[in-house]
């Protein structure tokens, strides 16, 4: 099962902790002891995750402008999508990523199958 957790780090930096676990309860503990361990504190549900939006990150081989990416996105109907350069502090291979598409995660599927296509 795929559990969050928010907590609140030193100055009120906002954390989401995303983990895996077949048993809740020693998730929730293993998670609160590591939270109290580095002197942070937990947070109401939801309290840190309105700040923030789930995005996936696609990886081109090939160079595309905004404007044909905006046509694709159009096309598969997908409303909230942008166009970044590679970054290698992201981890992105310079010498074959060309292109970096951010889009909502709901909407990585229909981005992807346009991609393909084109």
């Amino acid at each position: 099962k795929e559990l969050t957790y928010e907590a609140y780090g030193v100055g009120g930096v906002g954390f989401i902790i995303n983990c895996l676990s077949d048993n809740v309860n020693r998730a929730a503990a293993d998670v609160n002891a590591a939270i109290n361990k580095v002197g942070f504190s937990t947070a109401a549900s939801g309290s840190v995750l309105f700040n923030f939006e789930k995005k996936a990150r696609l990886c081109l081989t090939k160079e595309i402008d905004e404007d044909s990416m905006i046509e694709l996105a159009m096309e598969a109907d997908v409303d909230d999508c942008e166009l970044e350069a590679p970054d290698e502090d992201k981890g992105d291979d310079l010498e074959k990523v060309r292109s970096v598409v951010l889009v909502g995660a709901t909407e990585l599927g229909a981005m992807v199958n346009v991609l393909d296509e084109a």
